[in-house]
């Protein structure tokens, strides 16, 4: 009798596990699903304004997920920002984003200094790369508008804002938690046999034996900054999380991912590098804004 009732029970006990990891598959597919439907939605909705942005899923079950801009914020992009405030008349804002283009005179000794604080935020040529010379203010000043750009006519309303820390390196690891740099390896030079074979994987300062601030790329790829969309993206799809220029933080007073003006031991996703916003905006400091869904209208 006692043998009958042990079998029964595992028998029963089998058949509510059975059960409950069916109704856990099903809430994982639902699930999936609208997160699938959200995705679309927002491809469907203002896409000049989002082209860009990838979605990171949550980390945790429970958590949220979140957008993020695929590429570091251009030229283009700022420059639209700045001209929007112009029309508007907003001077105080204005004042507070503008980009300090002498501040390449500083850094920059032997590459024409003078060139790059005439041409690079204002020539066509230059409308890719990244925006720089700005400062922390001017960057929530910019996710401020295109927050108020977006939601003026999306049925999705949306929050554009600088990442916190723990966004920015969810995003940089690209779903690898052991990930030391955004792409695969502990190497910063691309291993496999190729075209690519022993070319950088990101745009950083080589160290030199002599004083200078001149960056020397091991490849004729770079020269000081890059375009947003260049080197290999992330398993994300995300651009530049390591080198180019380094990226402001919502919540924090230092930097992450390094720059071209940052050395090797710099641009790995646990470096972070100082950022004194009493110190003027750099020429090697720039910005990707995430985005969160703040509601939904059916």
């Amino acid at each position: 009798m006692l043998q009958a009732n042990t079998s029964y029970n595992i028998i029963a006990i089998k058949n509510v596990l059975a059960k409950k990891v069916k109704q856990i598959f099903t809430l994982l597919i639902f699930c999936s699903t609208l997160i699938s439907a959200t995705t679309n939605k927002f491809k469907s909705e203002n896409k000049e304004l989002t082209k860009f942005y990838v979605y990171v899923p949550p980390k945790e079950w429970g958590h949220k997920g979140f957008y993020i801009s695929s590429i570091e914020v251009t030229n283009k992009q700022y420059k639209d920002f700045l001209n929007d405030l112009k029309a508007k008349g907003e001077v105080d804002k204005l004042k507070l984003a503008k980009v300090d283009t002498s501040n390449w005179l500083s850094i920059i000794r032997y590459n024409e200094p003078a060139a790059f604080e005439e041409d690079y935020f204002q020539h066509p040529a230059y409308s890719g790369y990244p925006v720089v010379n700005i400062s922390k203010k001017g960057a929530l000043l910019y996710c401020e508008w295109l927050t108020q750009k977006y939601n003026a006519t999306a049925k999705i309303k949306v929050r554009f804002d600088l990442p916190t820390e723990e966004q920015w390196v969810q995003a940089a690891k690209g779903g690898d938690s052991t990930a030391r740099y955004p792409w695969k390896g502990d190497s910063i030079t691309y291993q496999k046999r190729g075209k690519w074979y022993k070319q950088d994987l990101a745009n950083y300062r080589h160290k030199m034996n002599f004083p200078t601030t001149m960056t020397l790329p091991h490849n004729d790829f770079a020269d000081i900054t890059t375009p947003s969309f260049s080197y290999m993206p992330n398993a994300y799809g995300i651009y530049n999380m390591a080198g180019n220029v380094a990226e402001l933080l919502a919540d924090k007073d230092y930097t992450k991912g390094g720059s071209w003006y940052s050395t090797s031991d710099m641009i790995s996703i646990t470096s972070i590098e100082e950022y004194a916003a009493q110190a003027g905006n750099k020429p090697y400091i720039g910005f990707r804004p995430v985005m969160t869904v703040i509601n939904q209208d059916n």
